[in-house]
């Protein structure tokens, strides 16, 4: 046994704690004992443990028990003594306990535990003499009952059983868990509770992982293994199985799949059931939902079928999920490939799974007619994102790919066998899927039979032969038999008849899921998205929309707009609000809700159709949510990542919707002052110091309040809290107490009045100069793409894109460089600048145009660099066959496992897909030979209009800045983000709410194959995400891809030049660059000569030194030494003329204040200690909890607050050298 116990450092103080008696946290802990607090702790908890009879594994959860079983049993009064800091010695012990006479019998302690008496302690029960014997020695397991512990059946399916299964009832729940943890006999107990479940409800059960240690586990798990292996992996993929799984205290539930069941086999090894690791706490498990958790993350498992309720039969298709018997006669075998049905999934030659089944069953049914190219095909399967399509998504396809599709439905079960489907056509209802009249070529009849989509014709086989198959020859598949003799074949029968006659007679068997995971994902990005051979023609319709002001009828309702936030009590594992305070959007209504259903108490006072805003949604949305009652229904949301933008509930028949500010503004609250210029009070609140428990008595400590800020608080951080509390009337109490709750109302209702001010101005501004209301936006791009809308896009002629032309564009979308020079790492004591492009995006869009029209796609006569350079644009797919000029800072970008790397290293041709900017750069600077492969081109005319409105705004922004008027930030605001929705990427999944359980249950039965996941909320809502089987998005890529080739140019120009002559240049992120100062001079002279424009300045298309000022100073300062690891990692020494130092700091995934900890407590506080260590190869751990909150968004629309969450960073990078710049 280690003499080490697996647990993080709060885990030790929580145990430490219990053990003491004491509210020590491990920060004050560690100041009072140094480098070796862990290791102290970790001496004082096993001694004293043991000492108590503990002989279990050194597992933080397990010891946390036992003790939590101790506290209950008035430990003996030396073991609440803490250890005396000794950080220098070894541990020495104190005294031992009294001696214990040896008793001829123990007492049954079952039975005093059953009789205690509420509140009276443990020992107090006891005789005298076995008051200090350790607990774990007085324990008799009962002798078992016959059948005792066999599970019973209770109102409870699940838990119930295996408590029952477990021990008798206990007054003292924490005790019990303790014996429950650590007797063998009781963990015998429960896994044999829990096999015996698993034995006799093989589909549906439930195991708690809580209650066992490892012990348990390992006892478990073969059983286990052997279940998902043998049982679950034998189950019938043609039945719907639900697995949910309890991660944090959130219940998630997933739909039983090949994917879902692979991924379970690869997490269910030995090592990660039975040996707990550290949970990392900021882990929150793939947001996307499609990769299942470590399984030692589980806390609980729970696997149910899904029966079948009473409703229509929905119409969609993905595999086949039969076989075909073995002994099939092999003509049958053999044909029944065109309508991919297999004897076996695998090919018998390869190994490896059959490439027909690569392919969804609509695809493959239509390559089976053999009227549609690979090339064409490539372009449908471009717009499919999950292999199981509906009726919806099927016409939707054949209309964009001019196909006539009549569709059958076949269900032998139903009254009406085969039935047409039916779809709609601008409200009516058609006969067929697709177009009324299509090419011959392009007219199918298909089937849908048992989920599977195939086509429908005559076949090789004759009825009878098929009727009676088990008695004839094979070579019989073609013939008749009339009287007395074989005739040629007259009635052949069709494909549709031909599966059904074999249902009958029994000639399939389901796949099961241990077959079924060989099969590829049902989930797009899965599905082979390569569009090398992929055709470029497109449908105008379904890939062109003219850009044009949408006409919406607009239900005139009666809205008010709210301002609100919330103070939460952080102390708990979930935060819980305490304090709502709102305002109306005049400020002449002022609310403020106290208490635990504050929240409540707010949707109670909302107006029906009321939009209130906060900042930073994603986290008050689940204060609005917290201790939820069935009342609230979320009706619709917008969830993008992490980020919330807007959520609609009902409550009380109202509908209230909540919208996020964070997105209009891209800033924290605390900077809106500035930006707006809006008086405030300076603010400081110590948030960890708020809890329900010290608000019920309102006194706080004035001198006790920030201890507990993950910022530990200076004197000036007291003197400002001081200096609030006086000017709070009626605030401070007395010398050392002040009111809580008047600090919070205060400081919330500040932080309200700061938001409702700055949206005033915001929006008075903006309906003022560009008659744009922005209620009715949810973010800053989409404002500032209306904005543009109206001054550029619309009566031009321009055209958004969708479909195959938007997907080929996609891939010429590079974002901006950000990189060391030749991608190694720098040590540079030279003086630098932080040489930085005046607003780029503007700068580019600056020198940019649009271009009329839709796209043409390049046939072979035009695919020539003399045709296309006559264009008002194109973008292409090249293949690079040389390379003849190379810098520190490739143009080049090659696609890496790693991502996009730009590399311009030259070992065989390669292909890029680039628009004519970007070519014309790489041609200019990079000095490529290439040849040109395919593509489109706008022949539309180059319109320029663009250029005089961002020029226009431009210099808004400047009168504005020079007035001091806080407008200056909307327009800056509007710059930087009006091309942001021109590269937009398709939203892929949606959410769907749902409050009751038999409306989850009919939609996890119809939509099984869409459920990406199924997030539990609170009191049984369900966030359910389903996949978008069709891609429908449309965007204005081409003014995107330009303006991120003008950017690359803008700043190409700069750099290529800097190293042709002779400057020194060693990182790039985007718009920047560090660059010598002592370079600077001869660059400005040679840019002036060879693009006849001024170098540095404040206008657009210039550069300037932007490095932060040194205390408020008015002078630029330099870096005087700097370290570059990576991109993103690096430090710079800053120094002005006064000779004050000072630093900037970047760490890609790291705050400012990790960075800051861990050099404060680990490198002399001497950050550039720390980047050298780094930079010398050795790996850094970094906490992003210190030093500031760091909250988790669960998804069960809860918060947590992190107490540890460490990133360990290294560089890969070889070491440049100064001296050998211009060899490399």
């Amino acid at each position: 046994m280690t003499t080490t116990i697996r647990a993080n450092p709060n885990r030790l103080m929580e145990i430490y704690n219990l053990l003491t008696n004491g509210k020590e946290t491990f920060k004050e802990f560690s100041k009072k004992n140094g480098d070796r607090s862990k290791e102290i702790l970790n001496e004082y908890i096993i001694q004293k443990v043991k000492e108590n009879g503990y002989d279990g594994k050194l597992n933080g959860d397990s010891i946390f028990w036992f003790v939590k079983g101790l506290t209950h049993s008035n430990l003996p009064q030396y073991l609440n003594q803490p250890p005396e800091p000794k950080p220098e010695k070894e541990f020495t012990e104190p005294p031992p306990p009294p001696s214990t006479p040896s008793e001829p019998e123990k007492s049954n302690l079952r039975e005093i535990i059953e009789k205690a008496p509420p509140n009276v302690p443990l020992r107090k029960l006891m005789p005298v003499s076995e008051q200090n014997v350790p607990l774990r020695k007085l324990v008799t397991p009962p002798e078992p009952k016959s059948n005792e512990y066999e599970p019973k059946r209770t109102t409870d399916p699940y838990f119930l059983n295996i408590q029952n299964s477990i021990r008798p009832h206990s007054k003292d729940d924490s005790f019990i868990q303790f014996m429950k943890i650590n007797n063998e006999n009781d963990q015998d107990r429960i896994v044999d509770g829990y096999i015996k479940m698993l034995n006799d409800s093989p589909t549906d059960w439930r195991i708690n992982f809580e209650q066992l240690n490892d012990y348990g586990r390992k006892k478990l798990f073969p059983f286990l293994r052997k279940k998902f292996e043998n049982e679950i992996g034998e189950l019938a993929a043609t039945e719907k199985y639900k697995l949910s799984y309890s991660v944090g205290g959130q219940w998630h539930s997933v739909p039983l799949n090949g994917k879902t069941y692979e991924e379970l086999l690869k997490n269910l090894t030995e090592e990660n059931f039975i040996y707990q690791i550290e949970k990392n706490p900021g882990w929150e498990y793939d947001l996307e939902g499609q990769r299942l958790p470590e399984f030692s993350l589980f806390s609980q498992i729970k696997f149910s079928i899904l029966k079948h309720p009473k409703h229509k039969n929905t119409v969609d298709g993905g595999f086949f999920k039969y076989l075909l018997k073995p002994g099939c006669p092999k003509v049958l075998v053999d044909y029944l490939v065109r309508l991919q049905i297999f004897d076996s999934l695998i090919n018998e030659k390869t190994k490896k799974i059959k490439e027909e089944l690569n392919d969804c069953c609509f695809i493959y049914a239509l390559q089976q007619t053999g009227n549609y190219s690979e090339s064409l095909l490539n372009q449908i399967r471009l717009r499919i994102q999950n292999r199981y399509l509906s009726q919806s998504s099927i016409n939707h396809l054949c209309e964009e790919f001019n196909i006539h599709l009549n569709l059958t439905y076949i269900d032998d079960n139903s009254v009406a066998q085969k039935q047409s489907v039916r779809s709609m056509d601008k409200g009516k209802r058609k006969t067929y899927m697709g177009i009324q009249k299509a090419e011959p070529e392009r007219t199918h009849k298909f089937n849908v039979y048992q989920k599977h989509y195939f086509i429908e014709e005559k076949t090789p086989f004759t009825y009878y032969y098929i009727k009676n198959i088990e008695k004839l020859d094979e070579d019989k598949y073609n013939k008749d038999w009339i009287t007395d003799h074989w005739t040629k074949g007259r009635s052949f029968i069709t494909s549709s008849n031909l599966i059904r006659e074999l249902f009958k007679k029994n000639y399939f068997i389901p796949i099961n899921y241990s077959q079924e995971h060989l099969l590829h994902s049902i989930f797009y990005n899965e599905i082979d998205q390569d569009i090398s051979n992929t055709t470029l023609e497109y449908k105008d319709e379904y890939c062109c929309k003219l850009i044009e002001p949408k006409t919406k009828i607009i239900k005139q309702v009666e809205t008010s707009y709210w301002f609100c936030d919330f103070e939460s009590d952080t102390s708990s594992k979930i935060h819980i609000p305490f304090l709502c305070c709102l305002h109306s959007l005049d400020g002449k209504i002022k609310k403020e809700f106290l208490g635990e259903k504050c929240n409540i108490n707010l949707l109670k006072y909302l107006p029906t159709d009321s939009i209130c805003y906060f900042h930073n949604l994603a986290y008050d949305i689940r204060m609005i949510l917290q201790n939820n009652n069935q009342n609230i229904k979320i009706l619709s949301s917008i969830i993008k990542g992490n980020q919330c933008f807007n959520m609609t509930l009902k409550f009380e028949n109202k509908k209230i919707t909540f919208k996020d500010s964070y997105p209009i503004f891209s800033c924290k609250l605390s900077n809106l002052p500035l930006m707006f210029n809006i008086p405030c009070e300076k603010e400081i609140f110590p948030y960890k110091y708020y809890t329900f428990e010290r608000l019920r008595t309102n006194k706080g400590q004035i001198n006790e309040a920030g201890k507990e800020e993950d910022k530990t608080w200076t004197e000036q951080d007291y003197q400002l809290f001081r200096s609030n509390i006086n000017k709070i009337k009626g605030c401070r109490l007395n010398n050392n107490e002040f009111d809580m709750w008047k600090y919070a109302l205060f400081y919330c209702h500040q932080d309200v009045r700061i938001l409702r001010e700055s949206f005033v101005k915001f929006r008075q501004g903006f309906i003022q100069d560009f008659k744009i209301d922005p209620f009715k936006y949810i973010s800053i791009s989409s404002l500032a793409n209306d904005v543009f809308n109206h001054k550029v896009y619309y009566g031009h002629d321009l055209y958004s894109v969708g479909g195959i032309v938007r997907k080929f564009c996609s891939y010429a979308v590079y974002g901006g460089r950000c990189m060391t020079a030749y991608n190694k790492k720098w040590h540079i004591t030279e003086k630098l600048a932080d040489f930085d492009a005046v607003s780029l995006y503007p700068s580019a869009i600056h020198r940019l145009y649009t271009v009329q029209g839709k796209p043409v796609v390049i046939s072979k006569t035009e695919l020539n660099y003399e045709f296309l350079s006559k264009q008002g644009a194109y973008i292409v797919e090249i293949l690079v066959t040389g390379i003849h000029k190379h810098y520190p800072f490739p143009l080049i970008v090659k696609k890496t496992k790693d991502g996009n790397l730009n590399d311009d290293k030259f070992d065989k041709p390669f292909k890029m897909i680039v628009d004519n900017i970007y070519l014309e750069d790489l041609i200019e600077f990079q000095k490529i030979d290439f040849e040109l492969v395919r593509g489109y081109y706008w022949p539309g005319k180059r319109e320029y209009h663009i250029q005089k409105e961002i020029q226009k705004i431009f210099e808004k922004r400047l009168e504005y800045k020079s007035q001091d008027n806080p407008l200056q930030n909307l327009y800056k605001l509007i710059m930087n983000s009006c091309y942001g929705k021109t590269i937009e990427r398709p939203i892929e999944k949606d959410f769907k709410y749902i409050n009751d359980q038999d409306t989850l249950d009919n939609y996890w039965i119809k939509n099984y194959n869409k459920i990406v996941e199924d997030i539990e909320l609170q009191n049984n809502m369900h966030a359910v995400r389903i996949l978008r089987p069709i891609d429908k998005h449309f965007n204005f890529s081409l003014l995107g891809i330009h303006v991120l080739s003008m950017s690359k140019r803008i700043m190409n120009e700069v750099m290529c030049l800097a190293f042709d002559i002779g400057c020194h240049i060693y990182y790039q992120d985007t718009d920047s660059m560090h660059i010598e100062i002592n370079d600077l001079p001869k660059l400005q002279k040679a840019y002036k000569e060879k693009y006849n424009r001024e170098l540095i300045g404040k206008y657009l298309g210039q550069f300037h030194s932007d490095f932060p000022t040194i205390n408020g100073h008015k002078e630029m300062p330099e870096s005087i030494e700097s370290y570059f690891l990576m991109k993103k990692m690096y430090i710079d020494k800053l120094q002005d003329s006064t000779g004050e130092i000072d630093y900037m700091t970047r760490g890609k995934g790291l705050t400012e204040q990790s960075i800051k900890y861990a050099y404060k407590n680990e490198f002399d506080n001497d950050p550039m200690k720390l980047y050298k260590y780094l930079y010398e190869g050795n790996q850094q751990t970094f906490d992003l909890t210190k030093g500031q909150p760091c909250f988790q968004m669960n998804k069960n629309m809860t918060v947590s607050t992190l107490n540890e969450f460490k990133r360990r960073i290294s560089t890969p990078y070889k070491e440049g050298k100064r001296e050998k710049y211009f060899e490399y």
